[in-house]
């Protein structure tokens, strides 16, 4: 009983937690950071070496999982091209439990396989993904969808109204859909023209440029 209280003692200094001697950390450890407990946490934070392994793992996470900003900026140009060439405006709005999905031709939530390249999905090794059909003049069509990676922080669809005019890009572009022009026009109820969009992706092409200038 003795010893016990006596490890604790040590461990505990003026209610201040000391952490255990811990060797540096394997790389299966470096690679599931998320699951270091305390002393790996505290030892991480103390330790140079560890913590530098852990901050480029979580980089190289970040980057599986969302698009740069050159990305970013390259989706919308695209996107912009396509509008031009005549796409028809065509928006999904999916509420089948268990495959819940928007789906827009001219926004950024677009699930074209056509639209998005490899190096810019969620899952780039996976197949498309048949989650709905169209009419076809010798029956049902399959529709592939893909899930482009997330976008990140000032990462914008240029269809989300949120306002621009002091900071272009604010906060997060998650949660878009009740301030989408397509999927939630507002009060007249009225989606953009082809004219209104091309003159939409300009201004936000532009502003996400002169964001990148400014890094």
């Amino acid at each position: 009983m003795r010893r016990m209280l006596d490890l604790l003692r040590e461990r505990f200094q003026g209610g201040t937690r000391v952490p255990r001697p811990v060797p540096c950390l394997t790389d299966e450890e470096v690679q599931e950071s998320y699951l270091l407990n305390g002393d790996q946490v505290a030892h991480t934070d103390a330790c140079e070496g560890c913590r530098g392994r852990v901050e480029a793992r979580d980089k190289e996470r970040h980057a599986q999982m969302y698009l740069s900003d050159e990305r970013h900026l390259a989706a919308m140009e695209r996107m912009r091209e396509r509008i031009a060439s005549g796409v028809k405006l065509d928006a999904v709005d999916s509420e089948t439990t268990g495959d819940k999905y928007t789906d827009c031709s001219w926004g950024m939530c677009s699930m074209d396989p056509e639209f998005w390249p490899v190096e810019d999905r969620m899952f780039p090794d996976r197949e498309p993904i048949v989650s709905s059909y169209r009419s076809g003049p010798d029956g049902l069509v399959p529709i592939p969808h893909v899930s482009s990676k997330y976008h990140d922080e000032g990462q914008f669809c240029p269809f989300d109204r949120r306002p621009r005019a002091t900071d272009p890009m604010p906060n997060s572009p998650s949660g878009c859909f009740s301030r989408c022009r397509i999927f939630s026009p507002g009060r007249d109820q009225r989606k953009p023209s082809r004219e209104e969009a091309l003159d939409t992706y300009d201004i936000s092409i532009e502003c996400f440029r002169e964001r990148l200038a400014r890094r």
